[in-house]
């Protein structure tokens, strides 16, 4: 239940309380590796009332929430085990998704009644609750768990890559066949072109912009994931990708034009060859 707005000092943002009447809250994000179409979910038969629409804001029975994000993060606020697994049955309904990642499930805990709000080693604190703290924070745990599976698809694209590295760094050749080759360059140009779509999630919200409480908020929990720092990480293995894979091409191709070259070899000593046993053949 969302009581009268309240406007933020020096800022153009109005604050929307929402009431509880409990004093911790916990998260839990969960994160499909496709998009959620937020208008297909929005008219799905779930016990929750609407309270924003981009990200989806949903609120429930029990003072529950959920926020759905576009780029496939879903938070929980304090929902229950059926709750949880009726939203995530749904989605995977419309979207035809598989189950969420285990590997990049995330958890957070809000304090609400603090003296201050300021974002600690294990919690949030709080002083009260407000429909854009739930988007601020959700925001941001939704964007590290994508964060966290981009850092793993990487880290399988690197994988792959380490046996033709190996290669050539033991032999100086190109050892697998170029088949494998190709597909490899192929999973990695996917895995980068994934990544840099999802880089644009991690510009400000609109309402940090707009109040300088959210922003310092927003910045404080970015200091808590490590957002920039892990940004600044996976950005530059992104970079590695990219040049390795310019240079398997040219590899590649290099390794083409010297088969050609071969090839034209072989057949102008085959002429020759041809052309000496004619010359001196029976007939001569």
């Amino acid at each position: 239940m969302a009581d009268v707005p309240q406007r933020d000092e020096g800022a153009q943002t109005a604050f929307t309380p929402v009431s509880t009447d409990l004093d911790k809250l916990e998260l839990r994000a969960d994160y499909f590796a496709s998009p959620i179409d937020l208008d297909l979910i929005q008219f799905r038969e779930l016990p929750f009332k609407i309270l924003g629409t981009d990200p989806l804001i949903l609120s429930g029975p029990q003072n529950a929430h959920v926020v759905v994000h576009r780029f496939g993060a879903v938070v929980f606020w304090r929902c229950d085990v059926a709750v949880y697994a009726k939203v995530l049955e749904q989605i995977q309904q419309v979207m035809g998704a598989g189950r969420p990642s285990d590997e990049v499930r995330d958890t957070l805990l809000v304090r609400l009644g603090q003296p201050e709000e300021r974002v600690n080693f294990r919690d949030v604190w709080l002083q009260n609750l407000t429909l854009e703290h739930i988007k601020i924070i959700s925001e941001a745990l939704g964007q590290s768990v994508a964060l966290r599976q981009c850092e793993l698809s990487v880290s399988w694209a690197l994988k792959n890559m380490s046996p033709i590295v190996q290669a050539l760094e033991a032999r100086g050749e190109l050892k697998p066949p170029e088949k494998d080759i190709l597909k490899t360059v192929g999973f990695t140009l996917g895995v980068r072109e994934a990544i840099l779509a999802k880089l644009s999630l991690f510009d400000d919200p609109a309402e940090a912009w707009q109040s300088e409480r959210l922003s310092r908020l927003r910045n404080l929990l970015y200091d808590h994931f490590d957002v920039k720092k892990r940004l600044h990480g996976l950005q530059e293995k992104v970079t590695f990708l990219s040049d390795l894979n310019l240079m398997l091409m040219t590899l590649l191709q290099t390794r083409s034009g010297h088969r050609l070259e071969l090839i034209v070899i072989a057949l102008i000593v085959m002429e020759v060859i041809l052309s000496v046993v004619h010359f001196f053949g029976p007939y001569h």
